[in-house]
């Protein structure tokens, strides 16, 4: 049944993808559900898609950033996560996976991987104590 849910809401998402090319929402609606039936690199797709239409979406760059890391990209994915904290300081969401990021680099260091592959540079504003949803179309 669940396998059915997600196949029609992916239908959906991508009859609006296909009708109005220019629409970032329905890029990451569509993303979102290919991420949760574990479609990375479709994903990763529609999630760049929605960023090229709007690159001010904090929910499609943490999101792509938690993509990334499943497939094993976390350096990459912390680019994503630095410039969600720039549009939203405050994303506690954000902060937990910037931090999950930081980790599996660290794990991959400690395997052997160059320390220069890996980006550890500090988010570019510092935490707030108090957090905030975050914006994001879903």
């Amino acid at each position: 049944m669940r396998n059915r849910d997600y196949a029609s809401a992916i239908a959906i998402w991508q009859s609006a993808v296909t009708a109005v090319a220019d629409n970032p929402r329905a890029a990451y609606n569509l993303a979102n559900r290919l991420k949760e039936t574990g479609d990375a690199q479709q994903a990763m797709v529609y999630y760049r898609q929605a960023l090229t239409l709007n690159p001010d979406e904090v929910g499609a760059h943490n999101n792509l950033g938690q993509v990334l890391v499943s497939v094993g990209a976390a350096a990459t994915a912390l680019d994503h996560y630095h410039r969600a904290l720039e549009l939203n300081p405050n994303s506690a969401n954000v902060h937990v996976n910037l931090g999950l990021a930081r980790l599996w680099c660290m794990n991959r260091l400690a395997d052997g991987l160059s320390p220069s592959s890996l980006d550890f540079t500090p988010p570019p504003r510092p935490c707030r104590n108090r957090a905030s949803p975050d914006e994001s179309f879903d």
